[in-house]
């Protein structure tokens, strides 16, 4: 891995168990193709490294993912938005097929493609701050990739609500609805994150790899099925013109409350 590379997806050491941070406290942990390859190739090397029993993912300063970089897709075309969807697709297969136990260390907020990779993960431990959001609809994406494993971790009807109002949702639900499987304080996240991580790393590697295996295989859909049938429908998409005018307009509006915000700085 590069140099930015190393520098986008930080590596800890706790004994046997390693802590992935998303680095790009700046723009809240906006995940673009840097990013997606960086966190690609710490999974990749995590797996290779025998001394890695398991793995804890979060993310620095006070988001663990705003998901999608809008600035990257601001200018794609349909060719473009469907190389964009299976270059995403690569990165949640990754996740998913990590052999080892992944815990997620949600330290803020989780949406779009941050929250995705969060639930692809094995365990997902949050601080009672935390909000979860499907955001694609909000810029005039489809929500087609995300509702795959939503559906998975938490059923339909809170699948269809999510990704068609592009709600945040509180802690307090996303525990109600599985999206997180236990709420922390803020002081002791990262202390109970690797705490879960190092038990799962203490049980059998193969007993953990065959039944994570096992449980991919439960859903209906392949996830396979889920990227190609995302790709086609955020390329109809951006053939159409929608998302981009959405995403420059939120893109605008995020820049002008920014500048508003400067200007009432003492």
């Amino acid at each position: 891995m590069n140099q930015a590379g190393c520098s986008l997806v930080t590596v800890q050491r706790e004994a046997e168990v390693a802590v992935l941070t998303l680095s790009r406290p700046e723009v809240y942990n906006a995940i673009d193709q840097a990013l997606r390859d960086a966190l690609r190739d710490r999974l990749a090397e995590m797996q290779q490294d025998e001394s890695i029993k398991a793995v804890v993912l979060t993310g620095a300063g006070k988001a663990f993912s705003a998901g999608q970089d809008l600035n990257e897709l601001a200018s794609l075309d349909e060719r473009g938005a469907r190389e964009w969807i299976r270059s995403l697709g690569s990165l949640y297969e990754s996740v998913r097929a990590f052999p080892k136990p992944l815990v997620v260390a949600l330290n803020g907020l989780a949406a779009g493609g941050g929250f995705q990779i969060a639930l692809h993960a094995d365990i997902r431990i949050a601080c009672a701050d935390v909000r979860m959001a499907q955001t694609e609809v909000n810029v005039g994406l489809p929500s087609v990739l995300g509702p795959w494993i939503m559906n998975r971790v938490m059923g339909i009807g809170p699948t269809v609500d999510m990704s068609l109002t592009g709600r945040l949702v509180a802690a307090d639900e996303c525990l109600e609805l599985g999206m997180v499987n236990r709420i922390v304080p803020r002081e002791t996240l990262m202390i109970a994150a690797i705490d879960t991580a190092r038990t799962l790393g203490s049980k059998s590697p193969l007993a953990i790899e065959l039944s994570k295996k096992w449980m991919q295989q439960l859903a209906g859909k392949s996830f396979t099925q889920a990227i190609d049938m995302a790709a086609d429908s955020v390329g109809e998409a951006f053939r159409s013109g929608d998302p981009q005018m959405r995403i420059a307009q939120f893109i605008e509006e995020r820049r002008r409350r920014s500048a508003d915000r400067a200007h009432l700085k003492p």
